[in-house]
């Protein structure tokens, strides 16, 4: 397994945050779900913007990457534009 060094930026809280985004508005929808599953080993943030296919395959990626629920879950940001 490759290990990554993802830039993180540091919050005025304290809280760190990745610096580098994926979007997944232009992968075809049976790429999202792998790709989304390398970013999150990654920790680069992912685009949340809504498309219905996209949406779906973004939720399988964090249910089969683990993170879903515990502390896995509690170490993601959900951010906005």
């Amino acid at each position: 397994m490759a290990v990554f060094h993802t830039p993180m930026i540091t919050l005025s809280d304290g809280n760190l945050i990745p610096q580098i985004g994926l979007g997944v508005l232009r992968i075809d929808d049976e790429g999202v779900t792998p790709v989304v599953e390398s970013a999150l080993e990654a920790a680069i943030a992912i685009s949340t913007a809504p498309r219905a296919t996209t949406t779906k395959r973004r939720g399988r990626a964090l249910k089969n990457t683990g993170f879903t629920q515990g502390e896995r879950r509690k170490s993601l940001w959900v951010t906005t534009k």
